[in-house]
């Protein structure tokens, strides 16, 4: 699961730290992440995330992705 946010939040919320938007942009496409929008609402981005993580475990348990 990527929490995807613009790069101006990432560097405000990572203190200045760089965050490598593009390779992580590139790697969330090639291997078929799950993209959140983490510039959402904290309580969106809870309950999306949760409910992606349920479907990845189910989906697990069963053999295979959904």
């Amino acid at each position: 699961m990527y929490l995807r946010s613009d790069p101006e939040t990432a560097w405000e919320r990572k203190n200045g730290r760089p965050v490598i938007h593009d390779l992580l942009d590139q790697w969330a496409r090639r291997l078929g992440w799950t993209e959140v929008d983490a510039r959402r609402p904290l309580d969106d981005v809870v309950a999306q995330a949760t409910r992606h993580a349920r479907n990845a475990v189910a989906a697990a348990a069963h053999g295979g992705p959904r």
